[in-house]
């Protein structure tokens, strides 16, 4: 449900008035079908028109908003314009106001598009209630569920506390824990493919958003304990996988976190079998090069989920000889034995 009405930009009274002057109809006045499209085609051509005063051009997007039709073109036209940095902001809100009252599905690609062209912050405000207004088609596809978040990620990266409110309370209803496993699962696939910054960044503020969503989903976890299972399988499966191709700082975040968190059997389990199963590379034996606080921090998360937590051990039942058995761990844990650097995990704790 839209926290707010999906209303348009406070100054559209007056560029109303401008507009009745300046020869723009009401949409009450387009009665007929054919005089709605002669509207709209008027707008899209206003809209497009490079020399067109920007007040022009807010009425343009306000008309075709308030006829509300289906107009072949204006999604289109409307996206280029709010995706378009150097439009004006009053001009970016009033095409996401336009595009919040269209009631078609590719309004939603050109919203969630538009999060990542940094938009000033009437138009963010705009943005975010136009994508509110669309839940039933956002919620309908788990794909535009994780483009949606992907988006909501870089926009809140790139707005920091200018974001709006409420585009964080769409985020917390948009990224459970699935739909963050399907983003991370694409950040590290891009990663993968091409190893730049821009992939880096984003498979950081995936790894950090699923850390995040697994703090929260606790209770969840109790409540539907055989569905929220398979979903923590998957985090924690990706988790590894991710840790072990980013860089040594997110590597040892991700271990101290769920090291942190081995007092819930589930989590620790989930683990246990992630990190320390048959299949899986041993935190202090990797795949990556390792940083030399990897070894430490793996012989940590062995002990706090395998040794350390009595609720791990019962859950893990006779599978855990499996790991106790394993000689790189029982090094590792002699190793962390007789080791005095607990501060470096004070340290990097969250």
């Amino acid at each position: 449900m839209n926290p707010r009405s999906l209303k348009a930009p406070i100054a559209l009274a007056v560029l109303f008035a401008a507009g009745c002057a300046s020869g723009w109809p009401k949409a009450s006045e387009l009665g007929s079908m054919e005089a709605r499209r002669g509207g709209q085609e008027r707008a899209k051509a206003a809209l497009q028109a490079a020399g067109a005063h920007p007040a022009d051009r807010e009425q343009a997007a306000y008309l075709i908003g308030q006829l509300g039709d289906p107009c072949a073109g204006c999604v289109l036209v409307l996206g280029r314009v709010l995706s378009d940095s150097r439009a004006p902001d009053p001009l970016r809100a009033q095409a996401a106001w336009a595009l919040g009252r269209l009631g078609e599905p590719s309004t939603v690609d050109a919203l969630i598009e538009s999060l990542n062209a940094a938009p000033g912050p009437r138009a963010a405000e705009y943005i975010v209630d136009a994508l509110w207004s669309k839940h039933d088609f956002i919620f309908a596809d788990p794909e535009v569920q994780a483009d949606l978040a992907e988006g909501l990620n870089v926009f809140a990266a790139k707005l920091g506390d200018r974001a709006p409110a409420s585009s964080r309370a769409l985020q917390a209803r948009v990224a459970t824990l699935a739909v963050s496993v399907r983003v991370l699962d694409r950040a590290l696939g891009g990663w993968l493919e091409t190893e730049n910054p821009l992939n880096e960044a984003a498979l950081v503020r995936a790894i950090q958003t699923v850390l995040h969503r697994l703090d929260e989903g606790r209770d969840e976890r109790h409540r539907r304990p055989e569905e929220a299972w398979i979903e923590l399988r998957e985090a924690i499966n990706l988790l590894q996988r991710a840790s072990i191709v980013a860089g040594p700082r997110v590597r040892r975040r991700v271990w101290v976190t769920l090291g942190a968190r081995a007092e819930e059997a589930p989590l620790a389990r989930a683990t246990a079998e992630a990190f320390f199963g048959a299949s899986a590379p041993t935190p202090g034996r990797p795949t990556h090069r390792p940083h030399p606080g990897d070894r430490f921090l793996g012989a940590y998360l062995a002990e706090r989920v395998l040794l350390a937590r009595p609720s791990a051990r019962a859950a893990l039942h006779d599978d855990l000889l499996l790991w106790e058995s394993s000689p790189e761990v029982f090094r590792l844990l002699a190793d962390l034995a007789r080791s005095r650097e607990f501060d470096l995990v004070r340290e990097l704790a969250p």
